[in-house]
């Protein structure tokens, strides 16, 4: 009987506490921690007999966002396992819907890449390349013009700084992905209404008003907002079954891919 590694951190990055609300909340000896230098908390727990440590980077590559998670990834009281990056993610590729998981091959590292692929053997999940975008991307004309430019399925606003922070820990890294608007979908309210980047909070003041002066956003806002509840909830589940791959020991290396790391792979 193989013994699984001692424990070991895992570190799981999301961009804002709704993405990861539902992770957190099934977390054991689960404790939220502020420390002031950052306007997103922190929260320690434990999952699948080790420790995980919820990290809120916040939107964006903002000012102060790299340092925040360079403090988290050297804080940790046990050697760490991995660190992934999670959240949503905004399709490119006209094959990805609602709530398919994207794994992004080109910022992962290869072993945690393989694990992810072994754990998740019974779900249906897109290796494939994901885009990190300094400004979100909008509109379904944008996304078309990327996705031709860069051959990416997806595309978020954290993962690369991210894997650059990892990259100078020589800690590795895991990208998985939900996706949280389809490629032909417009997003319904300007990403500037939504959420605050400045300050990383939602802006609950300024939604209602600007949904009153355009009332024919109101019924794709809602469809939207209804979306992100199941997708959510498949984020969640995936990442549970992944951490507790990670605890297991290594394996030999899974054969490569058939096609190129910005390809799409529908596996199992």
């Amino acid at each position: 009987m193989i013994e699984p590694l001692a424990p070991t951190e895992v570190i799981v990055c999301f961009a804002v506490p709704d993405e990861s609300r539902l992770f957190a909340a099934g977390l054991e000896n689960r404790r939220v921690a502020r420390d002031g230098s950052h306007p997103l908390p922190t929260v320690y727990g434990e999952l699948a007999g080790g420790p995980v440590m919820v990290v809120h980077t916040g939107v964006g590559d903002t000012r102060g966002a790299r340092e925040h998670v360079a403090r988290r990834l050297t804080e940790t009281r046990s050697p760490v396992r991995a660190v992934v990056s999670a959240g949503y993610a905004g399709a490119l590729h006209p094959g990805l819907a609602v709530g398919d998981l994207v794994l992004g091959a080109n910022h992962s590292s290869p072993e945690l890449l393989d694990a992810a692929r072994l754990a998740l053997a019974g779900e249906s999940v897109r290796l494939a390349g994901l885009h990190t975008s300094p400004e979100a991307v909008e509109t379904a004309g944008a996304k078309a013009t990327l996705h031709r430019e860069s051959g990416a399925f997806a595309v978020d606003m954290e993962t690369a700084w991210i894997a650059e922070v990892c990259a100078a820990a020589r800690l590795p890294i895991l990208s998985l992905r939900v996706i949280s608007d389809a490629a032909d979908q417009d997003f319904p309210v300007p990403s500037q209404m939504l959420y605050d980047a400045v300050r990383q909070r939602p802006r609950y003041l300024a939604l209602p008003g600007w949904l009153t002066l355009h009332p024919g956003r109101i019924a794709p806002f809602v469809g939207f907002v209804r979306g992100l509840g199941p997708a959510r909830q498949r984020l969640t589940q995936a990442l549970r079954i992944v951490v507790a791959g990670l605890r297991q020991p290594p394996t030999a290396p899974l054969p490569p891919p058939p096609n190129s790391a910005m390809g799409g792979v529908l596996f199992p």
